[in-house]
């Protein structure tokens, strides 16, 4: 759901924090749902701010429970500047737990409640679990291990196992003590909801990466391209990592002897990383798909 836009942002909201602002609404916890709506802002706040400073365009935002989902222009496991835009949320909030708690010796309720709901967003997106902010992180390592679609196939594996530990636990405390872990079962419910549809979606990995590059083609009729001359032997990732968000990319491969070897676009990259790893030689992605 679509409540306003913000300098060229579109901010949803998701069904799943909807549903647990009627939750704590029908328990007569409202306060504890504007506290909740401004440190999932604040969080992601962190995230785009880091975004547009490592020269990314951010097109939407969509709050959920826990976190958010940014839609960025150009970016797609670009390794080490995609997890520094991820850390910066968790970082900001552990920084906002922190000045709460330096102010809550003088302050009341809702500074308290500011302070667990930061170090709530802060401990809960460090699982490793798709679409908090770990199982990102952890998606793109797994990509240097193995091929794009298998690092996601495996992530949405460990976010189930994660979903059903979270399952286990809230029934058990249910059981155990009659306590209603609310949070804890809207939270594991996103997991698997939204960790399935990622599981889905990233077949089309190298669309996803070129989306925002068509869509500034589409809107300036144009699109400015830069060339790379690289070694056979450079690593996939390597070569990904010098992709500029506002610029398509081809890439000349030479051998050591400088001699060519073949010519690659950005897209046949992406295209090759469904086949091969990040540590392979980039000399993988120009082989033939049998």
């Amino acid at each position: 759901m679509k409540i306003l836009t913000v300098r060229g942002v579109a901010i949803h909201v998701h069904y799943l924090f909807c549903l647990l602002a009627a939750v704590f609404g029908i328990c007569g916890q409202m306060m504890e749902v504007i506290i909740i709506f401004l440190c999932v802002i604040f969080h992601e706040l962190c995230h785009i701010t880091t975004a547009v400073w490592l020269g990314y365009r951010v097109t939407r935002l969509e709050l959920l429970p826990f976190g958010g989902a940014a839609m960025i222009d150009g970016l797609a496991s670009s390794g080490w500047r995609e997890i520094m835009m991820i850390l910066a949320g968790p970082i900001g909030s552990a920084l906002g737990g922190a000045v709460c708690y330096w102010g809550l010796k003088e302050s009341g309720e809702v500074v308290r409640l500011a302070l667990e709901t930061n170090m709530m967003l802060f401990l809960w997106n460090l699982l490793p679990a798709y679409p908090l902010d770990g199982g990102r992180i952890l998606r793109i390592l797994l990509g240097y291990m193995m091929t794009q679609k298998e690092a996601v196939k495996r992530t949405v594996r460990i976010s189930h196992v994660v979903a059903a530990v979270l399952l286990f636990y809230a029934i058990y405390a249910l059981i155990a003590d009659g306590e209603v872990l609310v949070s804890m079962m809207i939270l594991a419910g996103m997991i698997i909801r939204l960790s399935g549809a990622e599981g889905a979606n990233r077949s089309f990995l190298p669309f996803y990466a070129m989306a925002g590059k068509r869509r500034i083609f589409l809107e300036k009729g144009y699109a400015l391209t830069k060339w790379y001359t690289v070694d056979s032997k450079m690593r996939a990732g390597a070569v990904v990592e010098l992709f500029q968000p506002q610029t398509y990319a081809m890439v000349r491969i030479v051998t050591s002897s400088g001699e060519e070897y073949g010519i690659l676009s950005e897209t046949a990259i992406w295209q090759g990383l469904e086949r091969h790893q990040l540590t392979e030689s980039i000399e993988k992605c120009c082989e033939r798909k049998e």
